[in-house]
């Protein structure tokens, strides 16, 4: 069951760490959002390769692919000329482009490479999933606050006898 407690500890205990071994990093841009899409591209990883050394390298190659592709993962690779950076896109939240972010630019450049398409695919996979329980663990909070309020309004009607 992927859960909020799972996506952080997952979070918490290996993502980071694996991603910030990158010098191009962006954690101060990371939002919940984005941290669980890494959370999931890990999982991608592991669900595509045979152990956790090779899930490792397949989710630093894959950061950098994404990056490659125009997700704002990573900051951009340093020029050797003098050129002005481009600031705005530091300040963006990370995001992947997937559900409401969908870029079909970015889309087509990750299609063109079916090892980086598969891992979209996946990931795509885990966050259908994550909503789809979600969903099912919002709705099983409201019908016991619904039971629990008829019982209250039930207890209220004796008492008011």
């Amino acid at each position: 069951m992927m859960t909020n407690e799972n996506v952080n500890s997952a979070w918490l205990s290996q993502v980071r760490e694996l991603y910030e071994k990158n010098p191009r990093h962006r954690s101060y841009a990371l939002t919940p959002d984005s941290q669980r899409a890494l959370a999931q591209l890990y999982w991608a990883c592991l669900d595509a390769s045979e152990d956790a050394v090779t899930a490792q390298r397949m989710f630093e190659w894959a950061v950098e692919q994404f990056a490659d592709a125009g997700v704002n993962v990573l900051r951009p690779r340093p020029q050797d000329e003098l050129k002005p950076s481009e600031m705005w896109r530091d300040s963006v939240p990370v995001t992947f482009p997937t559900g409401k972010t969908f870029n079909l630019t970015t889309q087509g450049a990750i299609a063109r490479n079916p090892r980086l398409a598969a891992l979209l695919d996946s990931m795509n996979r885990h966050e259908r999933q994550f909503i789809d329980e979600s969903r099912a663990a919002a709705r099983a909070s409201i019908e016991a606050a619904q039971k629990n309020l008829k019982e209250l309004e039930a207890d209220i009607a004796r008492h008011r006898r």
